[in-house]
């Protein structure tokens, strides 16, 4: 099988643009690309297909519009999405001292009452840092409590797909 000239003189026009054609912006919409994530708003944002943590744990992931977002107190638990199962990303910036280290308590329960030390993220004493960001990423099963407890430590908002 050999190759077919195609004579070199390229297409007469593409999307209504003629002489030397390049790509541009808005050539095609997400929903023409496969595997494209819709960008061009919030609302229009659809995510699907499956999610492999580095631990090996399997997600499916579906739903519409921006990603759950939640907002931390130390100390008090949070409900995470009732609808489905998720995975949750929460930065935790660690300040620890000369004399005391940071800390994050991590605990999970599905009832709000009994809860079980998932752990706790440690940056030790005498790090000479300003600030120190460490991202806690975790499964939540539908309906979950999480639990976070910090000393040293602020918490972030936290996201769930």
């Amino acid at each position: 099988m050999g190759l077919i000239d195609g004579g070199g003189s390229g297409v007469p026009s593409v999307f209504g643009r003629t002489g030397a054609i390049a790509a541009t912006t808005g050539d095609y919409t997400a929903a023409q690309v496969t595997n494209a994530a819709d960008k061009s708003s919030a609302a229009a944002q659809a995510f699907t297909g499956e999610l492999i943590t580095g631990g090996g744990t399997q997600f499916r992931v579906t739903g519409s519009g921006a990603v759950a977002s939640y907002a931390f107190v130390s100390g008090t638990a949070r409900q995470i999405l009732t609808s489905r199962d998720a995975f949750l990303f929460v930065p935790i910036t660690f300040t620890p001292t000369a004399g005391a280290a940071a800390t994050c308590l991590v605990e999970l329960s599905h009832d709000n009452t009994t809860y079980t030390t998932f752990g706790t993220l440690t940056v030790p004493a005498g790090i000479a840092l300003d600030s120190f960001i460490l991202p806690l990423t975790l499964p939540i099963q539908v309906s979950d409590w999480l639990r976070l407890t910090a000393t040293n430590a602020t918490i972030g908002t936290g996201y769930a797909w």
